[in-house]
């Protein structure tokens, strides 16, 4: 009688755990990609449950999410200097075509992105920085992002997997080697620059008072030199030599 009790349990618990054996799970945010024998289901499995039977079905998951992928792209200028551009990317794997995405393209949300996004997005940010010398990106940086986000847009809204919403261009940076010659560049221009208001400086100077010079007759020089005399040692006259560039009083 045990035996027949055991084996009569066995038999339930057998039967009760195939419902949980002939189910999967598709949480949100996720599509499921169900193959039975090998063969792909063309319709995705939507968030919820659905059979699936053992040995025989297959289902692979791929999320849907919106991937928001902060990312550095290496750029040569028109001027063949190395510019080094960040951007975030936002996009997300389109749900309905999630199945041809899985058979043609790759079986992870990775490998899909690796074949359907990362080539435009490099390829879209070398288009646009060659078009311009190094000089003309730094001083127009919102002129050449947004140029860029629109040739990205344009390229990836015609995606059959992909799902596009932004391409934001956060920031623009020279090779650091490049960065180290531009900053000696700058400050040799400084020195220069300081050098040339010196001597532009130096000459108006001596413009004036070759100017003055010219402009002092005997008489006049003759009124300087006496309001400079303090009446000590010889009066000036009008055979003295003149200067009033330099102080008449003499040293004791």
């Amino acid at each position: 009688m045990k035996v027949k009790h055991l084996t009569a349990l066995v038999i339930i618990v057998f039967l009760s755990s195939l419902p949980l054996q002939g189910c999967t799970t598709i949480q949100p945010g996720e599509v499921g990609i169900k193959s039975t024998l090998g063969s792909l289901k063309e319709e995705p499995l939507k968030p919820g449950v659905h059979a699936a039977i053992p040995l025989l079905d297959n289902v692979a998951t791929l999320t849907t999410r919106t991937v928001a992928q902060p990312e550095q792209f290496s750029a040569q200028t028109k001027d063949n200097q190395v510019m080094l551009v960040t951007a975030t990317s936002t996009y997300s794997l389109n749900s309905v075509k999630a199945t041809e995405a899985y058979s043609k393209v790759g079986k992870t949300n990775v490998a899909i992105q690796a074949v359907s996004v990362q080539p435009i997005l490099l390829s879209s940010v070398k288009t646009v920085i060659s078009r311009y010398e190094m000089d003309t990106i730094i001083e127009n940086q919102t002129k050449v992002s947004n140029e860029i986000a629109e040739l990205v847009s344009s390229r990836l809204l015609k995606s059959d997997y992909i799902t596009f919403q932004a391409f934001d261009v956060t920031g623009f940076k020279l090779d650091p080697n490049v960065q180290e010659a531009v900053e000696k560049k700058q400050i040799a221009i400084q020195e220069n620059q300081r050098k040339d208001t010196e001597i532009l400086t130096a000459t108006k100077e001596a413009q004036r008072l070759e100017i003055l010079r010219k402009s002092l007759t005997p008489e006049i020089l003759m009124q300087q030199a006496i309001q400079k005399w303090d009446g000590k040692g010889i009066p000036p006259t009008a055979g003295s030599n003149l200067n009033i560039f330099t102080d008449s009083k003499t040293d004791k």
